[in-house]
């Protein structure tokens, strides 16, 4: 794995390289250190590619200076495979190195060994610094090497707001949860990193300018809602495994890009009324699948609106709740036209009318407007000008006059001008509990103040409860 990334990198910076050692001094501690020399007056810390140098102590001390003969030389960098074998876990760092913040210095840091967990940094450097063992510049705000060891989970300092270039190179942390303080990420914050299964960036990211996703375990991107710009991305990268690529926003972020390197392999997931949106976006659109975000659910109180994705082989659609997982006790069916349109209820008088069970309260299920055509009345825009393939991407319908707090199972399906099932979809939802909130003044028939009394919602309909637990209507009938 290590040579793949090492071709990567080789030749990004002046300070990458195999050439053989010229000094060999040892450390205040005693242990040998190998460099390179840099200019005439600085070297680097380097093992030149031979895996007969070993650094195997737990911590390593990297002094400020060498001399020799009659000439000092600063210490100001680790090449990128200075510290490839053996064992270190603590590597502490003069104030003489060289603070590069874009930083391809500190991809020597990531790159120096996966057995590292702290870096430590001299506290009179003038330029970065070191926050439990992570590289950081000087006032925290941008992270600039983390540990390739460490596992767990890591917590932001609130001043950072920027993760810089090979950040998290190799990393080993199983999960990371990016504030919304960080507003600027660079290309290769994450590269090769061996355990996350989730990659997510937070809402405040507007603008990437590229972006590179290469994980060992990776599954999942995910970019934030606040994203409007991204001028390029690459997607799958060392091991292949990525699966999904998620994008909150409702607006597809804009890119000059023709098509994401790796995007005809994934599977976009984006905000349901924006799907398509995406599918004609430049760049977005070369995803094979795009579906959306949102669970197929919505509860309320008394309600619950249901959507899917439209089918282009669709001639009807179907849907039914039960009260039961077993699907026994089926409470009402629904069939749509093509378009989405309510062409028949078929409520079960059995279950309707049964007694104690959270079934339906008889107001029938009011026909909505198909959300194709929603979202064009959202937009402004009208709907003889809708572009009928771009908003014709999902249906969804509102069922009411639930009983709060129930459990409902359903089962959604497609069928085709031949009445042949070719999609189904099953689940099961609960609605709201009831809510109460303090009582509004109003002329009742009881004695009933703001201070003592309740307003509560129950089954669509206002009560009153009084200090006593007696429950009213808002005219002041007693409810048994």
């Amino acid at each position: 794995m290590k040579q793949h990334i090492f071709a990567l990198f080789c030749l990004c910076t002046s300070f990458v390289g195999t050439k053989a050692w010229d000094f060999a001094l040892p450390n205040q501690n005693g242990d040998t250190i190998y460099y390179s020399k840099y200019t005439d007056k600085s070297v680097t810390v380097t093992n030149s590619g031979d895996p007969s140098i070993v650094y195997d102590v737990d911590t390593l001390y990297i002094p400020e200076s060498i001399v020799i003969g009659d000439t000092s030389y600063i210490v100001e960098a680790l090449e990128v495979n200075a510290l490839l074998y053996g064992r270190v876990k603590v590597v502490v760092l003069p104030k003489t190195i060289h603070p590069l913040i874009n930083t391809y210095l500190l991809f020597g840091l990531g790159l120096a060994n996966d057995s590292i967990t702290d870096y430590i940094v001299d506290s009179n450097h003038p330029r970065i610094t070191s926050l439990d063992g992570v590289i950081y510049s000087k006032n925290l705000d941008s992270l600039l090497c983390f540990p390739m060891s460490r596992r767990g989970d890591y917590k932001f300092p609130p001043q950072t707001s920027t993760i810089c270039d090979g950040a998290f190179f190799y990393s080993s942390l199983d999960s990371i949860n990016i504030p919304n303080t960080v507003t600027d990420i660079h290309q290769y914050s994450f590269i090769a990193v061996k355990n996350l299964k989730t990659l997510r960036y937070p809402n405040s990211i507007t603008r990437l300018e590229a972006v590179g996703v290469y994980g060992i375990k990776l599954e999942e991107f995910i970019f934030g809602s606040g994203l409007n710009y991204i001028g390029g991305a690459q997607f799958g990268g060392v091991a292949g495994v990525l699966k999904r690529i998620v994008c909150l926003a409702v607006t597809p972020p804009v890119t000059t890009v023709q098509q994401f390197y790796g995007s005809d392999s994934l599977t976009l997931f984006v905000p349901r009324k924006s799907i398509g949106l995406y599918r004609q976006a430049q760049g977005w659109s070369t995803f094979p699948a795009i579906e959306p975000i949102e669970p197929p659910v919505v509860s309320g109180v008394n309600n619950a609106e249901i959507s899917w994705v439209t089918n282009a082989e669709a001639s009807s659609y179907s849907l039914t709740l039960y009260l039961d997982s077993a699907q026994t006790r089926r409470l009402l069916t629904l069939t749509f036209d093509d378009r989405g349109y309510l062409q028949n209820m078929d409520i079960n008088p059995d279950v309707y009318t049964s007694s104690g069970a959270p079934a339906f309260d008889g107001y029938a299920a009011q026909s909505s407007i198909p959300s194709r055509v929603r979202q064009a009345h959202e937009e402004e825009t009208p709907e003889t000008e809708v572009n009928e393939e771009q908003f014709n991407t999902y249906l969804s319908f509102t069922v009411t006059g639930l009983r709060a707090g129930s459990e409902y199972f359903f089962v959604r399906r497609t069928y085709n001008a031949m009445n042949e099932v070719i999609d189904e979809e099953q689940g099961s939802f609960e609605t709201l509990p009831d809510t109460e909130t303090g009582l509004d003044n109003g002329n009742t028939t009881i004695d009933l103040t703001p201070t003592t009394a309740t307003k509560r919602l129950q089954d669509g309909q206002v009560l009153i409860v009084s200090p006593e637990g007696n429950t009213y209507t808002p005219d002041g009938k007693g409810l048994k």
